[in-house]
Formats: C-alpha cells, structure tokens, sequence
C-alpha cells in the first residue's frame, strides 16, 4: 500500500511542484504516530496529575440555593412577573 501511496505521491510531484498533496501529509502523520501519540499522552496524564489537588490547592468554595417555582407552568412563571399592562 505504501508503494502504490509513494507513486502516486512522485506522480503529483513531477506535475505540480507548488501544490500541497493531503496524502503526503497524511503518510507524514502516519510515519510519526508513535511519537505523535506518546507525546498526547504524557500530555494528558500529566495534565490530569497536576490539575489534581495535591498541585493546585482549591481557593474558592461555590454554593447554590435552589427555590422551587410557585407554579408549575413555566409559562406563566416566564410571563407572569414582566408582562405589562397595556
């Protein structure tokens, strides 16, 4: 497969030296997924190993309060409070 892949990459080559060709693009990335892939996850396991508390200890605490609507229709909760009397 990478032979037929490398012909047809020199075929685009000879006729069109200025162009960008995707397939020599993608047989790059291919040829470099090792590295590609282990930099992506030392990069993820560290990111997940020093956003954790021990590194970043937590300065801010958020609550919530959550009142139940009086009615039951959301409608008439949206309206019922900014409707203008005409």
């Amino acid at each position: 497969m990478r032979l037929v892949l490398n012909t047809i990459i020199m075929s685009e080559n000879s006729t069109q030296n200025n162009s960008f060709s995707a397939i020599s693009l993608l047989l790059f990335l291919w040829g470099k997924r090792k590295i590609l892939i282990s930099v992506g996850v030392i990069a993820t396991v560290a990111a997940i190993i020093f956003s954790l508390p021990y590194f970043i200890p937590p300065k801010y605490e958020s609550t919530v309060v959550l009142f139940p609507s009086s009615t039951n229709s959301i409608s008439k909760a949206l309206l019922g409070d900014n409707q203008v009397n005409c």
